[in-house]
């Protein structure tokens, strides 16, 4: 009995190591995008904690005012820049997770071709094991007629 023998199972094994490939690359980079979240969150509550405390102490000295003045600036240029780092994680991440989204639709079509091809394997196994069966009941029917 032959077995059956798909012809594009290396192009079928390579897009599923492709589409794992991508699998592993989309966690890492949301891992990514959520660790920039996360300090994300933590400057800007950082920066609340400064301008609330700012509001509630009155500052008489320049110099303390400058300090004050300086560091939430500081604080603002870090946010801003932490802010693109998330962004351009997260487009990033999007990106990848597109690339995935193809990846996928490509190994499922060959998975789609590949069933179809081993259904069409199935009905030719039967249709050829049918007739055998039909050879062998005409022959067994020849011979009974002879016999009688």
């Amino acid at each position: 009995m032959n077995k059956f023998n798909y012809s594009l199972e290396t192009v079928l094994d390579h897009r599923r190591r492709t589409e794992k490939d991508i699998q592993t690359k989309v966690a890492r980079l949301s891992g990514a995008y959520q660790s920039h979240q996360e300090k994300l969150e933590c400057q800007l509550a950082d920066y609340r904690t400064l301008l609330e405390d700012a509001d509630r102490k009155k500052t008489t000295s320049i110099q303390e005012l400058k300090h004050l003045y300086h560091h939430q600036e500081f604080l603002a240029c870090s946010l801003q820049k932490q802010k693109q780092r998330t962004e351009d994680a997260r487009v990033q991440m999007e990106r990848e997770r597109m690339n995935l989204v193809q990846a996928r639709m490509d190994t499922r079509i060959l998975d789609r071709h590949r069933e179809g091809k081993y259904q069409s394997f199935c009905r030719e196994l039967d249709r050829k094991e049918q007739n055998q069966m039909d050879e062998l009941a005409t022959i067994r029917y020849s011979h009974r007629q002879r016999g009688e």
